[in-house]
């Protein structure tokens, strides 16, 4: 999120609750403030960071979306009830990509009613800044070519 937000993004994130969601001010706050400490960023900069990251617990934000990333636990339940809640929330041409390792890409396109735009982002290693982009089986190729430019404007290869 926060690396997102240093290149302009706005950011939503989605918490399950309240009790989740305050952990993740605090995380979000702590890294601003170690970017800030280590002058990777101006405190002006920072600010412009917090205004540009949204968190909710409300699903709140999702509705204009131009992309969803999604990070939940690695639990294909989960997965799956939030692909389908996405799917409801946002336009019926945004790309919902998943960081999973674990959960197959497949098993997350198969009870959606698009599973052309769902693929897999995983950040593997930050540092180097590189991104594997994951295909199933009913992936649409536009979806890996947009996951593609959106990774590679963020700064990624």
């Amino acid at each position: 999120a926060l690396h997102l937000a240093e290149r302009g993004c706005e950011i939503a994130i989605q918490e399950a609750n309240n009790s989740t969601a305050e952990p993740s001010t605090r995380r979000i706050e702590k890294l601003i403030q170690e970017r800030i400490g280590t002058r990777v960023c101006t405190p002006i900069e920072g600010d412009k960071i917090r205004r540009a990251i949204t968190l909710t617990t409300h699903w709140q934000g999702f509705e204009s979306v131009d992309f969803v990333l999604e990070s939940a636990e690695e639990d294909l339940g989960v997965k799956r009830n939030l692909c389908a809640k996405l799917e409801e929330l946002v336009r019926p041409r945004v790309i919902i990509a998943s960081t999973s390792t674990n959960v197959l890409i497949e098993s997350l396109q198969g009870e959606l009613n698009r599973p052309s735009r769902v693929a897999g982002f995983h950040l593997t290693d930050t540092r180097r800044r590189l991104v594997e982009l994951v295909r199933g089986p009913l992936t649409d190729s536009g979806t890996l070519a947009a996951l593609a430019r959106w990774g590679h404007a963020w700064g990624f290869q």
